[in-house]
């Protein structure tokens, strides 16, 4: 039986209880973290690569050696924009937190930054600085034809509500598909002081807000906000088809529309609704297939 000189102290229960802790949490988080799709594709790619050398070692995999010679090698001359090359970076760091124990080793150094440099210059020296990414294919569909595509959305198809949504906002917030698809209705924000007047009717802009995090592919350390005018043609505004999903999904919900909540600990059911609903929207292949029907009318 211990005596009381070799019972721990309280301070050195507490330091073993926090420890104990640490690791549970460690674990938990481990465990409960996922990658998402872009992060597991740079490290089987880092993998992948890292074992077919012969003069590298292959454990411990994260390596200086290993990660230098990657991006010396590889990464360096890999065409893209940089911000994709960055993300590397980031995909490294995150499986050497989240699936190798917590692992003390940081990506980023001399030769990492060298090649992020050379990998940008060299997009820059052949590509197409401060183009068009999307070479236009937005400018492929002229107005006249999107009017056309919308005026039927908005007379015959009012199923298609996300449709008009999804449409419109890639026009004129050029908002990336991945994003349309994870903003829900609290990622709206009604402001004033971005419109085209300091006051009155045209002063306030409606904004989405892309959250910090994981949400967005971008994955944002800070929230941003993008916004939208009004177009001058209402079936091809934003801001017209969001009001009227907004409008229509509140409606049929049968509940009155109120957009404060008494609660204001409690987060509102109807805040979490997808601004486009692609179980009813459907719109990689039904929706515009029809839309293709219905244009070769014309």
């Amino acid at each position: 039986m211990a005596t009381p000189a070799e019972q721990p102290t309280h301070a050195e229960q507490r330091a073993a209880l926090l420890q104990s802790q640490r690791a549970i949490n460690r674990e938990a988080l481990q465990n409960t973290s996922v990658a998402n799709s872009v992060y597991a594709g740079e490290f089987k790619k880092f993998f992948d690569w890292v074992n077919a050398q012969e003069e590298l070692d292959h454990v411990p995999l994260f390596s200086r050696d290993n990660v230098d010679h990657y991006f010396t090698r590889v990464v360096a001359y890999r065409r893209g924009n940089p911000e994709n090359a960055r993300k590397v970076v980031n995909a490294l760091q995150w499986y050497c937190k989240y699936r190798y124990n917590d692992l003390p080793f940081v990506v980023e150094s001399p030769d990492v930054t060298t090649a992020l440099t050379l990998q940008k210059a060299c997009g820059e020296s052949t590509g197409n600085p401060g183009g068009d990414p999307l070479k236009g294919l937005k400018d492929a569909v002229s107005e006249s034809d999107r009017i056309i595509i919308m005026s039927y959305i908005y007379r015959s198809r009012k199923d298609w509500d996300t449709a008009s949504v999804n449409f419109s906002w890639g026009y004129q917030g050029a908002i990336r598909g991945a994003s349309n698809r994870a903003l829900i209705f609290s990622d709206l924000n009604m402001s004033y002081g971005f419109g085209p007047a300091k006051t009155g009717p045209l002063a306030r802009a409606l904004l989405l807000v892309l959250r910090k995090g994981d949400v967005h592919k971008d994955r944002h350390e800070k929230d941003q906000q993008v916004c939208a005018w009004r177009h001058k043609e209402y079936v091809l505004c934003s801001v017209f088809a969001t009001a009227c999903r907004v409008l229509k999904t509140l409606r049929t919900r049968g509940d009155s529309i109120n957009f404060y909540q008494r609660n204001k600990r409690e987060r509102a059911e109807w805040w979490n609704i997808p601004l486009i609903d692609w179980q009813v929207y459907n719109g990689k292949r039904l929706t515009r297939s029809n839309f293709c029907t219905y244009c070769m009318q014309f």
